[in-house]
């Protein structure tokens, strides 16, 4: 906070005279309903009557909230930042990778805990390199941005993204952890080189006015993706565990029920993976 005030500029712009009460009140609403819906939604099933309600609450909520702030004077939350072209791609690209990112994010601790059975530091200590590696790469990315522009770093970003969950939708049971160091690392490394160009692309075409509510945009939609990327990826799991126990169960090729489950439980993984890798190639196009 201390930095902030002393180094960003303060610019004296338009504020709101009145608060857009029925808008906070509908967002909040629908954003609480929707973001509980996904995250129960493995637990409680997506058809279960709780998701289901959850759902049609946040949707009804949504639908409110957009009339309202396309209908006042004083919109708490300006849509209109959604017909500047290159902030809308680049929105969508950033969600695209967001989903992806989190994948990683959730999926890695959970195999090597559950599966290889280290503890949480060996966790965190396993997963730093590739923490660190981003951190590194995030000040060369602002000054290869300049030179290079955004469409250049968002595909290497990409590709990089692409190559490390490709690479860790082939994980055996018994694999070394640093295969994870090193993959996790490439693909944290492609995270660092698409992330910051794709966010900074959309927000250049913003006007000043308008970057508090194209901010806001941008964070409300790519938290609320995040969630439901999590949901998605561990009612896949779910599914595919049972499914994978069931095959092998029935090959006979198994015996030992724990390395069934072992087995099953690391095969779902690398399909969930496979699912992460498909949905990052999907934001090339958009990169364009």
């Amino acid at each position: 906070i201390w930095v902030a005030a002393r180094m960003i500029p303060y610019y004296k712009l338009n504020t709101p005279k009145t608060f857009d009460l029925f808008g906070f009140v509908t967002v909040i609403v629908s954003s609480a309903s929707l973001l509980v819906a996904f995250s129960e939604a493995h637990r409680w099933g997506w058809l279960g009557w709780q998701t289901l309600i959850l759902v049609a609450v946040g949707v009804i909520g949504l639908i409110l909230f957009i009339r309202r702030e396309r209908s006042t004077s004083q919109p708490l939350l300006n849509l209109s930042v959604f017909k500047y072209k290159h902030y809308t791609f680049a929105l969508i690209l950033s969600s695209i990778m967001t989903i992806s990112l989190y994948s990683g994010t959730y999926l890695t601790p959970v195999f090597l805990q559950n599966i290889q059975h280290a503890t949480a530091l060996d966790t965190g200590l396993i997963l730093l390199p590739s923490s660190l590696a981003m951190a590194l790469f995030m000040p060369i990315t602002g000054k290869l941005y300049a030179k290079l522009g955004p469409m250049t770093l968002i595909i290497a970003g990409i590709v990089l993204m692409a190559i490390g969950t490709a690479a860790m939708a082939q994980l055996r049971v018994d694999i070394p952890q640093s295969y994870v160091v090193l993959w996790m690392t490439v693909r944290n490394i492609g995270i660092a080189l698409a992330m910051m160009p794709a966010s900074n692309a959309g927000m250049e075409v913003i006007p000043r006015e308008l970057s508090g509510h194209a901010s806001s945009a941008n964070n409300w939609i790519r938290q609320g993706l995040g969630s439901f990327s999590i949901a998605l990826f561990t009612t896949m799991l779910s599914a595919r565990v049972t499914t994978h126990s069931t095959e092998l169960a029935q090959s006979g090729a198994m015996t030992d029920q724990a390395l069934i489950g072992a087995t099953a439980f690391t095969n779902s993984v690398n399909d969930v993976y496979w699912l992460a890798t498909f949905i990052v190639l999907a934001g090339i196009p958009f990169a364009f």
